[in-house]
């Protein structure tokens, strides 16, 4: 699925729209975050919170949590944790490669994440 900044649809999501479509997808959430913008603000981490998410330690985090990471100081981005055998990966809509990838939640990835927040709905 291609990325496009506050996309809601097949033609293109960004990393809340791919967030929201999951947890429409499973029924978890219908809010929706908008109204955001491309430059980095807390704004971001309190509409989160609006949604229902419930922040967690980074420590304790499993597959279905929410990370949140950071661009400078301030959270600019989120990604979906999947944990597999071969280790824990990050599901996201990048602008970076334009499009929704699984790559793996390592060095870069891990060194910038400032919250991890798990969504309504997912029982530990």
């Amino acid at each position: 699925m291609p990325w496009k900044h506050q996309g809601r649809s097949a033609t293109g999501v960004d990393c809340i729209g791919l967030l929201r479509h999951v947890a429409q997808r499973l029924e978890l959430t219908d809010y929706d975050v908008a109204g955001y913008r491309r430059t980095p603000t807390m704004e971001f981490v309190s509409k989160l919170r609006e949604a229902g998410l419930r922040r967690k330690p980074l420590a304790d985090r499993k597959t279905g949590d929410v990370l949140i990471f950071r661009d400078g100081t301030q959270p600019m981005h989120v990604g979906l944790l999947v944990v597999k055998t071969d280790g824990e990966w990050i599901l996201h809509s990048t602008a970076l490669q334009r499009k929704v990838v699984l790559e793996r939640y390592g060095h870069e990835l891990l060194e910038n994440t400032l919250h991890c927040w798990q969504m309504p709905g997912v029982e530990d």
